[in-house]
């Protein structure tokens, strides 16, 4: 059997669904298999393969059921589906662990760093606010201070 050689997981950030996260693989560091997820279901966690949705329901022949979907990449035996189920659902805690998320059991605290506190930024004064004084041109314009926190500005009675 092929060895997985990487295993990604994004965690899924919705908080309602089944879907807790998504996972992409990768073989023998030759071939990758993504949209890989990872279900809540009645039984716990399980690992459900990329799947396509059909045009139309159409019978298994195997099972005898309707289908909707259509797996896309599956493993055969009972051993590589184990297998890769449990690397993938091994990830998924460590990156639970890692990122420190709320999984309906308790909140996983993540390792915290401190950080350096850095100095507080200065903040530039705002530039005066400049207007047109009566009896000019629109064209000259003259500074006018601020009052009272708010600025004037002095518009002359312009007669169309």
């Amino acid at each position: 059997m092929a060895s997985i050689t990487e295993i990604k997981i994004n965690l899924n950030t919705r908080t309602e669904g089944k879907v807790k996260a998504f996972a992409n693989i990768t073989l023998d560091s030759a071939f990758v298999v993504t949209g890989i997820k990872i279900v809540e279901g009645v039984k716990g966690l399980f690992v459900s393969f990329p799947q396509q949705k059909l045009s139309a329901p159409r019978l298994n022949r195997r099972t005898g059921k309707m289908e909707e979907y259509i797996d896309l990449v599956f493993p055969i035996t009972k051993e590589c589906r184990e297998t890769i189920q449990n690397s993938v659902l091994n990830a998924y805690q460590s990156e639970i662990q890692r990122v420190g998320v709320n999984t309906g059991g308790g909140f996983v605290a993540p390792v915290l760093t401190p950080i350096a506190t850095a100095a507080p930024a200065v903040v530039p004064a705002p530039a005066p606010v400049v207007a047109p004084v009566e009896g000019t041109p629109f064209d000259t314009p003259a500074p006018v201070a601020p009052v009272g926190g708010t600025p004037r500005v002095n518009i002359p009675n312009v007669q169309i």
